[in-house]
């Protein structure tokens, strides 16, 4: 007798769960996609499903700190911290002329 095929996750499936959960799908919704019930999902990918968002998360970071300290990108700038031009940021005090 033999019992239930053990899931092994493939380097695709992987790298599908870690950017699925990165944009914020439901953990039931990826488990569809990937074909396996959510407890195996949960079991067989915890490392993607616990550092997608946290990596999704840096990477928004990273990308709206390099077009706040940007030169010449005001709206960035002034999102990042409004108080910069009081407090002498060169990178948002170049903009305070501007709209």
């Amino acid at each position: 007798m033999t019992g239930r095929k053990l899931f092994a996750p493939s380097d695709d499936q992987r790298g599908m769960v870690r950017a699925m959960a990165g944009y914020g799908v439901p953990h039931d919704d990826i488990a569809l996609v990937v074909k396996c019930s959510p407890p195996t999902l949960w079991k067989r990918f915890r490392q993607e499903l616990d550092v997608a968002t946290i990596e999704a998360n840096t990477r928004v970071a990273q990308t709206l700190y390099q077009q706040a300290t940007t030169p010449g990108n005001c709206q960035s700038a002034r999102k990042r911290d409004p108080l910069s031009a009081s407090k002498g940021d060169p990178g948002v005090s170049a903009c305070a002329g501007s709209p």
